[in-house]
This record gives C-alpha cells, sequence and structure tokens, in this order.
C-alpha cells in the first residue's frame, strides 16, 4: 500500500494461520544468515520464508525505488512469523544492497517471536561465553540504527518469548547436538551476561 501524501509504500505480513506457517515456526534449526557473511546464526524456516517472499516483493520494491528515486521510503510491518520475516527482509534488502539504508524508515512488529543470534566469537565453553548473543553488532554491520525496529508485545504473549526464554534446564542437552554445540545464544551464562535461549529479539 502507498501513502497517498508521501513517497512512502507500506508492506504488511500476517502471521500464522496455515500448517504451512507453523511448519515453518517449528523448523527452528539455526543456520548461517546470508552465507555467513555478518555472523549471525538465523531460524531456519523464517529465513527460508522471507527468501521465498522476497522474490514476489522486490520488483514492488524496485518499482517504488525507481519512481521516486532518493526520497523513496520502505515500511515493514507484520504481526507475529510475519513480523520476523518482515525484519528478516529488511536486513536482506539492505544486506544485498537492493536498497540504501536509507531507504528502510521502520518495521513494526507486534507478537514477533525472537529469530536470530550473533554467532560466537570466542574459543570458550558453553557458560563460559561473554561475547555472543546481543545483535547490536549486526546492526552496525548493516548500518542500520536499532530505532528502525519497533516492537509490540502483550505481556502474557509466548511466541515472543518461546526461543528467547531462559534455557538453562535444557541447555547442556541441546548442546550435545551438532546443531546447536556452537550455537552462540546457547553458550550464555544468566549469572555473567546472557541467558542461554535458542533466539535474540533484533
Amino acid at each position: 500500500m502507498d501513502d497517498p501524501a508521501q513517497p512512502v509504500r507500506y508492506f504488511a505480513l500476517q502471521g500464522s494461520d496455515s500448517v504451512d506457517h507453523w511448519i515453518t515456526n517449528l523448523s527452528f534449526e539455526p543456520v548461517d544468515f546470508e552465507g555467513g557473511a555478518l555472523n549471525v546464526k538465523i531460524h531456519a524456516g523464517i529465513y527460508k520464508a522471507a527468501e521465498k517472499l522476497l522474490a514476489q516483493l522486490l520488483p514492488m520494491v524496485e518499482e517504488h525505488m525507481a519512481r521516486h528515486g532518493a526520497a523513496a521510503r520502505l515500511v515493514f510491518t507484520g504481526h507475529s512469523l510475519g513480523g520476523a520475516i518482515a525484519s528478516a527482509l529488511v536486513m536482506i534488502l539492505v544486506h544485498r544492497e537492493y536498497v540504501p539504508r536509507e531507504a528502510v524508515d521502520k518495521v513494526y512488529t507486534y507478537g514477533c517471536p525472537a529469530f536470530i543470534c550473533e554467532s560466537c566469537g570466542c574459543d570458550c565453553k558453553t557458560g563460559e561465553c561473554a561475547c555472543a548473543g546481543g545483535n547490536a553488532k549486526l546492526l552496525e554491520r548493516l548500518d542500520l540504527a536499532p530505532s528502525v525496529f519497533n516492537h509490540l508485545c502483550m505481556h502474557r504473549d509466548i511466541v515472543p518469548r518461546a526461543f528467547a526464554c531462559d534455557y538453562t534446564l535444557i541447555q547442556s542437552i541441546l548442546c550435545k547436538s551438532d546443531v546447536y554445540r556452537e550455537h552462540g545464544c546457547l553458550k550464555g551464562n544468566k549469572e555473567k551476561r546472557y541467558t542461554p535461549s535458542l533466539y535474540r529479539h533484533v
């Protein structure tokens, strides 16, 4: 949808409403985001869904950019799964240089799950890490201000907490798996800097 008064195009993505969407939600193993170039892991299902939607939305993004040039602005919004996909799409668009960072006005999400995690950059053991988990460095690499991303969640909504809650009780079990052994967020220690979790919010 386009703003009738200014060169802003809005993209709104819905949350889960089908079996396929829940398959996406539950495909939560961490994979390299953008080939590992940004030193983060991302929820596999959300990344796959974002790349699929990118092929559909990119022509609309490019048409808007071509029409308005440097004045063009994009706003993404989404609920639940849609919010995570919207956030991932913005980072993909900027990283692949489909749009300049200045073109991204805001991202608004509602009940968005945590879906991304800074990779561990030190040779540490689980429970000793103090470098992994946060995503400030990711936004710095993309040259995106934290204020671009705006999240709203209800205090009893389980979705934003599902992957970001305290995984201390099952940390050792998950870390026995090859998939999670070196996963940065799980190396946290709640008595130090990070509570062990699967992912963080952007």
